[in-house]
């Protein structure tokens, strides 16, 4: 078990999809009693977080090292939606492979990872080992969708998200 997270099998316990309080919690009219499922809302880019001694813990990681016995640098959601806290849904990644897993930009021209518009037609390209490489300038964005999704598929394996 880690010293930064100590208390943590003795406050919550994972069960059937949901994180429950151990003990109970809280004053006044916020009192969690075990048993009470652990419902936080979550923070604007969708993450939720619990609090427990004044310390905040992100509910995915609190649910992963409750699961596995154990806390990774970095956890990934495979569905890509940071508030599906379920055990399923959260596998061990590097941070590379966590970047692999990212929405597209909402600052994206096209709204398509790795396609952008050039000279008319548009352009296909990705980021490996700090270094552009160009798959080609096509004519359609559906070609260029198809063949950034193939690139990707075979760049980030598992971890690639299309959408």
């Amino acid at each position: 078990m880690t010293t930064d997270w100590p208390e943590v099998f003795d406050v919550w316990e994972y069960r059937d999809g949901h994180l429950y309080w151990k003990i109970k919690a809280g004053r006044g009219t916020s009192v969690k009693r075990p048993g009470d499922v652990v419902a936080p809302a979550p923070d604007p880019l969708g993450y939720c977080y619990v609090t427990w001694r004044r310390k905040h813990y992100a509910v995915h990681r609190v649910v992963f090292l409750l699961t596995y016995g154990y806390l990774p640098d970095c956890i990934d959601h495979i569905d890509g939606n940071p508030s599906n806290n379920r055990a399923e849904n959260l596998r061990v990644a590097t941070r590379l492979q966590n970047q692999f897993n990212r929405r597209p930009n909402t600052r994206s021209k096209t709204g398509i990872k790795n396609v952008t518009p050039h000279q008319g037609k548009w352009q296909v390209r990705f980021s490996v080992d700090r270094k552009t490489r160009h798959y080609g300038c096509y004519e359609t964005i559906e070609e260029a969708t198809a063949v950034a999704a193939k690139v990707r598929a075979e760049l980030h394996g598992a971890f690639a998200r299309h959408a």
